[in-house]
């Protein structure tokens, strides 16, 4: 970052965008589907089940998502989290390197594996509720959970890492 000075601003900027990102994402989650395991379990098999699980839960008369919209949903999400993952692993694995002054695996490699885990997980656990036992609805909830916290915690250290000092390295005096 010594020498790219100019392009702290811009990490900064992608940070701030990335925090967005995963507020709303969260957002929309708990508007659309819910934290609550009866929500999210009416969103993906139906109103019918769910009042099995859950007798004294309200009905909301929603129908059991099909294969097709799940596919179509989870393609756009394919895409966007692969790229944010990327992205962002790659940056906090290079600025987390040069922080730690060390060339060998650190933390951030080990975060960004983590959220690429994650980032899968939540995009094939909408079909594992929808086609698997009604307790995956536990599973979705924590993958989410996990995905939006990394994606978070993340946006911060690419904020705190694009923020730090940049610590220029003097020549040695040829003066005596």
């Amino acid at each position: 970052m010594n020498d790219h000075a100019l392009f702290r601003p811009v990490l900064k900027t992608f940070a701030v965008f990335l925090l967005l990102q995963f507020f709303s994402g969260a957002l929309l989650f708990y508007l659309k589907i819910g934290f609550h395991p009866a929500s999210a379990l009416e969103f993906y098999v139906g109103s019918e089940i769910m009042r099995k699980t859950y007798p004294e839960r309200p009905d909301r008369f929603k129908r059991a998502r099909t294969f097709q919209g799940l596919v179509k949903s989870s393609l756009g999400h394919v895409l966007a989290y692969g790229v944010i993952a990327f992205i962002l692993a790659h940056f906090l694995r290079s600025l987390g390197a040069r922080a730690d002054h060390q060339g060998a695996p650190s933390l951030y490699n080990f975060w960004g594996e983590l959220l690429f885990l994650f980032a899968l997980l939540d995009i094939l656990s909408g079909f594992a509720v929808r086609y698997g036992p009604s307790w995956l609805v536990f599973a979705r909830i924590f993958v989410f959970t996990c995905f939006t916290l990394l994606g978070i915690a993340g946006a911060l250290a690419l904020f705190r890492l694009s923020a730090g000092r940049s610590e220029a390295k003097e020549w040695p005096s040829t003066r005596p």
